[in-house]
């Protein structure tokens, strides 16, 4: 059984496209466990009627503590022997969990990892059962792209044994980043990575994101997360030393455009030194286009990145 894990916390907007495209999934094998994480709306009232009207639903209602700890719950209260993450305003193409358990069934000691596709707000998007084909990594050559910045560490769209999470837990002091912390190290539990090339999962892109709400206490929150995951994977493959400079400095040049970051002089200066003395060989190794534009900016006209970067957070500070 698969059990689908969703953190609810005021998503009354969304959440009932989510649910029903869970329910709907061609693979009915599965439990779906909402984590109401202390909502002011009318989120969990629409929880416990998806609850009441489908018997592989159950609810749980909680203080808010972030997503950290409505995920740690999930996993807790998790039967299945596989975890499937989603967000409370994403949406599942109608045969995602089934060619996911097809490919765990044919690679059982592998963590199984769909694509997904990006839309926004309230877009109309088409919703169809997909084809696909599959790409097998090592751990190590997964950790590689993701230093190269050619895969994400988010949790959901992934299908994982549940007995990886053991003794594994999502940072709960961490606002933001949380699954940079976190997924690495399930990850390794595995012999394997198996990638479908198959968007299966529909993201929205939200307005109202962590990652758009930027405060120096994420901006920690990525530090710290980054850090944590580049000293893992150097101990354990230090083979891979010469790729950290590209995830380092593709994050220093993320945290140089947030625009809360002249709030803290020392992180930015930190930032700003590391990528003077590293910009120049991570542009080596970058493959991704809009990537290496960014670094190349940085690197060869700092006078045009700076520029850009006040005009991006000028944009910001007008939009609220």
């Amino acid at each position: 059984m698969i059990s689908v894990i969703i953190p609810v916390y005021n998503s009354e907007k969304y959440i009932c496209n989510t649910i029903d495209s869970v329910i709907k999934q061609t693979y009915t094998n599965i439990e779906i466990i909402l984590i109401d994480d202390g909502s002011t709306d009318s989120s969990l009232d629409l929880c416990r009627k998806f609850e009441r009207e489908d018997n592989r639903i159950r609810v749980f209602n909680k203080i808010n503590g972030g997503v950290s700890s409505a995920r740690n719950l999930g996993v807790n209260k998790a039967n299945g022997d596989y975890l499937f993450f989603l967000d409370s305003d994403d949406i599942l193409i109608p045969n995602c969990l089934e060619i996911l358990k097809r490919e765990i069934n044919n690679n059982p000691d592998s963590v199984i990892i769909s694509d997904y596709k990006k839309f926004y707000y309230d877009e109309e998007i088409s919703i169809q059962s997909l084809g696909y084909d599959i790409k097998t990594l090592t751990i190590e050559e997964f950790y590689k792209q993701i230093l190269l910045l050619n895969y994400d560490t988010y949790p959901w769209g992934t299908l994982i044994k549940a007995s990886y999470f053991e003794n594994i837990t999502f940072p709960e002091h961490m606002t933001c980043f949380e699954d940079l912390a976190t997924m690495y190290k399930v990850y390794d539990k595995a012999k394997k990575i198996i990638l479908i090339n198959a968007k299966l999962v529909l993201y929205r892109q939200s307005e109202f994101s962590a990652v758009k709400t930027i405060n120096i206490d994420k901006i920690k929150n990525y530090v710290e997360a980054t850090n944590n995951f580049c000293d893992y994977v150097l101990e354990k493959y230090p083979d891979l030393s010469d790729y950290q400079c590209v995830f380092k400095s593709y994050v220093c040049l993320a945290i140089l455009q947030m625009n809360n970051i002249n709030k803290s002089a020392e992180i930015k200066k930190n930032c700003i030194r590391y990528l003077e003395s590293n910009i120049k060989k991570a542009s080596k190794y970058v493959v991704n286009k809009r990537q290496l534009i960014k670094f190349t900016l940085y690197k060869n006209f700092k006078f045009i990145f700076w520029t850009f970067i006040k005009i991006i957070n000028l944009k910001k500070k007008f939009s609220i």
